[in-house]
């Protein structure tokens, strides 16, 4: 018990959620603002940059390849845009909700059940497939962030993947992503409501709702079973 000179204890548990509070929104965006910038200043410089290299060389196929060039860059920034919204948003919810299920376990000998406490069963929190849609989207951000770290590596064929590169071209895969395809990045960007790309911060408007529906139901669980 607390003494006049001392405060009350703080609930670790409480402390744990409010560390996802909705700073994690407010960081993500700040990441993502010089991306978005960056792919903005790639598009509208681009078709200056391909008239220029078109009319000193004549020729159609180096504007055709320095397209293919910018689309390239844009690929790139999209795919960086996933990745710090995985590592940054997604990874520090999923650590955590993790942390707090080892403590309930190990300090008060109680198993949570708002999640199993594995990553797939968090990522899919919230979300009923059907018939249009048989994954979460922030399986399909994950995915794609995983994509653009790990694309290089799977060949020409997705047919002949296995385990999570098998999981992940088929998440990516039914939004329109295909083994053969250039823009598989711009197709995820468009599928989350940014068909001009350069606005990426449509990634924290997906994430904030799945982590506070997380962090609501883990309080509730919390609250109910006075973890302390």
């Amino acid at each position: 018990m607390a003494t006049r000179d001392q405060p009350p204890d703080e609930n670790v548990y409480d402390v744990l959620l409010l560390s996802l509070g909705d700073e994690l929104d407010g960081s993500l965006q700040t990441l993502l603002e010089p991306i978005g910038e960056a792919i903005a200043d790639s598009i509208a410089g681009s078709p200056d940059r391909i008239a220029e290299f078109t009319k000193r060389y004549r020729d159609d196929e180096v504007a055709h390849f320095l397209a293919e060039e910018e689309n390239a860059v844009i690929e790139d920034f999209l795919g960086v845009a996933f990745v710090v919204s995985q590592s940054a948003y997604i990874a520090a919810v999923v650590t955590r909700l993790k942390v707090l299920h080892q403590l309930a376990s190990v300090r008060n000998k109680i198993k949570l059940t708002t999640t199993d406490a594995s990553k797939r069963n968090m990522l899919g929190y919230g979300f009923q497939p059907g018939p249009k849609e048989s994954f979460s989207p922030i399986e399909i951000v994950d995915a794609f962030a995983n994509y653009y770290k790990h694309g290089d590596e799977w060949g020409p064929d997705w047919s002949i993947l296995d385990g999570q590169q098998q999981r992940t071209a088929c998440i990516i895969q039914s939004v329109g992503a295909y083994q053969s395809s250039t823009k598989n990045l711009r197709t995820g960007a468009e599928h989350f409501g940014n068909p001009a790309y350069s606005n990426v911060g449509t990634l924290v408007r997906v994430l904030s709702p799945w982590r506070k529906a997380l962090v609501r139901k883990y309080s509730e669980e919390i609250m109910s079973k006075a973890l302390r």
